[in-house]
């Protein structure tokens, strides 16, 4: 979903393979620092409370999809 998601916000900028490297960086960071801060979590807290920040993170990324991500798809009259 994510280079079909990419592709319509950056129609006709010409900046799509740039947002996709800063978006596949932002993910890598993310992959390893998961682990990290969940490691650091379960050592000092518990599983269950490692489970409840990731889940929690994981909630507000949704959110923040869900509330912010502009509608790609034109309006049923402009399309043919």
């Amino acid at each position: 979903m994510l280079p079909l998601i990419l592709a319509d916000v950056m129609r006709g900028t010409g900046r799509y393979n740039v947002s996709r490297g800063i978006v596949g960086t932002i993910q890598g960071v993310g992959g390893s620092l998961s682990n990290v801060v969940a490691g650091l979590i379960v050592v000092k807290q518990g599983y269950n409370t490692a489970f409840l920040a990731l889940a929690t993170v994981a909630l507000a990324a949704f959110l923040l999809v869900l509330i912010a991500m502009p509608e790609t798809r034109e309006p049923a009259r402009y399309r043919q």
